[in-house]
């Protein structure tokens, strides 16, 4: 026995405003409004459908809706272009608590009931374990490719913590030979998609291959621009750290890291030998 999936949500409106909710819900927002079982007709509202998602909008007195904090979160395309349509309809934007990838507004509909478009975008942030499901599960995608990751699976679920305070504690407290780095992970919304790291210099070992600027994708997520955007973000963060240009390598048949750090203004500098099986490229990005 158990619970299968959220059939309905229910929200009210006062009593005979069901034109102006109609207007709202299914003029302004597009919502499909359904009808409703004869034994429900009389007692006022009506019920809209996204999705596989009923949203019955009945009636009620008696209620102040501005004063509840409970709400209904839509997830939209273009949250930018619904805000200004919204806006277009006179509707007041809230104040909101911004949330790593994420783009969302709040608002009240006309009758006082919260209301939140939300829309997954792309965001480069620091590890932290609000991404553990989908950290592991890209971590098990490198496996499957022939990756061994430096953590097995049953240590990374018992002991997330203190893999994730490991890549902070990078940039402050190095293992020996290793240069301070910045790791960032590339999020959208509740998906991990991949890694870059941001070394603070170079050492003998990083002129010749590493260079400044480290990343990977995982398996599911390439070839959808993700690389090439995460790439141009933590441009900012390494000049921020006063670099006036970053050096970054691949191997000389990584096609689709050639294709990123040129979609970057990557110049090609050289190509060494220094001993691995292909030879390395070696690419400048100018930050000024």
């Amino acid at each position: 026995m158990s619970l299968q999936r959220v059939h309905h949500i229910q929200i009210t409106i006062p009593k005979n405003t069901e034109d102006a909710a109609q207007a709202f819900y299914c003029g302004v927002l597009g919502l499909s409004e359904i009808e409703k079982p004869d034994a429900l007709k009389g007692r006022g509202g009506f019920w809209v459908r996204l999705g596989d998602m009923q949203i019955h909008i009945g009636s009620e007195e008696g209620v102040d809706r501005t004063l509840t904090k409970a709400h209904i979160a839509y997830q939209v395309e273009n949250v930018a272009a619904w805000r200004e349509k919204l806006l277009a309809h006179n509707v007041q934007m809230a104040d909101s608590v911004p949330i790593h990838g994420y783009d969302r507004f709040e608002f009240r509909d006309p009758f006082g009931n919260r209301v939140e478009f939300i829309q997954p975008v792309p965001a480069l942030i620091r590890p932290t374990t609000y991404y553990k499901t989908s950290y592991i599960a890209a971590v098990r995608e490198f496996h499957a490719e022939g990756k061994n990751p430096a953590w097995n699976y049953e240590n990374l679920e018992a002991n997330f913590d203190e893999y994730v305070a490991m890549q902070l504690a990078k940039e402050t407290d190095p293992e020996a030979g290793y240069v301070p780095q910045t790791e960032y992970w590339f999020v959208v919304g509740e998906e991990y998609i991949g890694r870059i790291s941001l070394r603070h210099y170079l050492n003998d070992s990083l002129w010749l291959f590493g260079g400044h600027i480290g990343y990977e994708v995982r398996p599911t997520m390439r070839q959808r621009g993700y690389g090439t955007l995460m790439c141009r973000l933590v441009l900012d963060h390494a000049r921020a750290l006063k670099l006036d240009r970053v050096l970054i390598t691949c191997d000389d048949d990584n096609i689709g890291s050639q294709k990123i750090i040129e979609a970057n203004n990557g110049i090609l500098q050289d190509k060494i030998d220094n001993g691995r099986q292909v030879l390395t490229r070696r690419y400048w990005i100018a930050l000024k």
